[in-house]
């Protein structure tokens, strides 16, 4: 304005975007803390999970990212995990095996520590995550059987199919609880350990005219934990076969001939 006429203008100021947050990773476990983080991985399982975070500053590009030891102390188990850098997806570099653990820096533990890092270029922040690694649960498939009362010693019976590592630990048992059809000491049933063939240990036992079934136990074990399944055995019985024959006979025949 002049004092006598004025003039309007319209101007717009863009406000540019300056990298001045720091990213900060998400609560992903819901412990409360962005700082920490724990997850529970059954062993020959890679996956561990996905820890990501968000930046105030739209613009800016995460990159997710592994610390050693060297550069985060507690890192200790860096060297086991890899990590997408673009999503934060965590897993082992090697499927963990409960029963020859690789944690705690070569310690032989199953609970790993890993400290992650995601950065927009200029700021960062760090997660500590603690994964646990879990014993798969063992589980073995019920079955019963049934066995002709003519079986010989080591007839197979059936073979128990089992999940988890109880054939590549200690395997397979099996108990009658104490039945034994002819009470001589010796089990009607034995199990191969590393397979879970059941086969007849007695065959004097299988009769079906002493015992018509056998309940027994049979246990999966990796070393660690173990699982037992009830069973039966049915016996069946076998007719006696008897040949057909003619005969003829002397009229002046005797007594006892």
């Amino acid at each position: 304005s002049d004092g006598t006429a004025a003039v309007t203008e319209t101007v717009v100021i863009t406000i540019t975007d300056v990298n001045d947050n720091t990213p900060e990773f998400d609560n992903d476990d819901g412990d409360g803390s962005t700082a920490t983080a724990a997850a529970s991985v059954a062993e020959n399982v890679a996956a561990v999970g996905t820890y990501d975070g968000t930046d105030a500053d739209a613009a800016d590009t995460l990159v997710y990212t592994i610390r050693t030891a060297a550069q985060a102390g507690t890192s200790v188990d860096h060297d086991l995990f890899s990590i997408v850098s673009g999503t934060g997806v965590l897993t082992f570099a090697s499927a963990p095996d409960f029963e020859a653990p690789g944690c705690g820096a070569g310690n032989n533990a199953n609970t790993c520590v890993v400290v992650l890092m995601v950065s927009d270029g200029t700021n960062s922040d760090t997660i500590t995550v603690t994964v646990t690694v879990t014993n798969t649960v063992i589980d073995i498939t019920a079955n019963s059987a049934s066995l002709a009362e003519d079986a010989s010693d080591d007839d197979d019976v059936l073979t128990m199919a089992s999940s988890g590592d109880a054939i590549s630990g200690a395997g397979f048992s099996i108990s009658t609880n104490g039945a034994d059809g002819d009470s001589d000491g010796n089990l009607p049933f034995k199990i191969t350990a590393g397979s879970g063939l059941v086969e007849v240990n007695d065959a004097d036992d299988i009769d079906f005219e002493t015992t018509t079934s056998y309940s027994i136990v049979i246990t999966a074990s990796d070393g660690t934990a173990a699982v037992t399944e009830n069973m039966v055995i049915t016996i069946t019985d076998v007719a006696i076969d008897i040949t057909a024959n003619s005969a003829s006979l002397a009229e002046d025949a005797a007594a006892d001939d």
